[in-house]
């Protein structure tokens, strides 16, 4: 057996199960949705917008919000 090929391989962050809708507003996603990683998950957005306030919420330490609320958020329009 040859040593010179062996690799670390460091753990990776979680990756959340594929879901076809936006993590903060339950949007249907695109074909390439905005990504962040939050609490070492990678979580899927329908664009920027809900990224950075999915990104706000943590930040501001509001993490019980995804848990109580009871229903996603609406989606900002244009």
């Amino acid at each position: 057996m040859n040593a010179v090929g062996a690799v670390a391989v460091a753990p990776s962050p979680r990756v959340e199960a594929v879901s076809a809708t936006c993590f903060h507003c339950a949007e249907a996603l695109p074909r390439l949705p905005a990504r962040l990683f939050i609490d070492g998950t990678e979580r899927l957005f329908c664009c920027a917008g809900c990224a950075a306030a999915a990104q706000w919420i943590r930040d501001a330490r509001l993490d019980d919000y995804y848990a109580l609320r009871t229903a996603p958020a609406a989606r900002v329009s244009a």
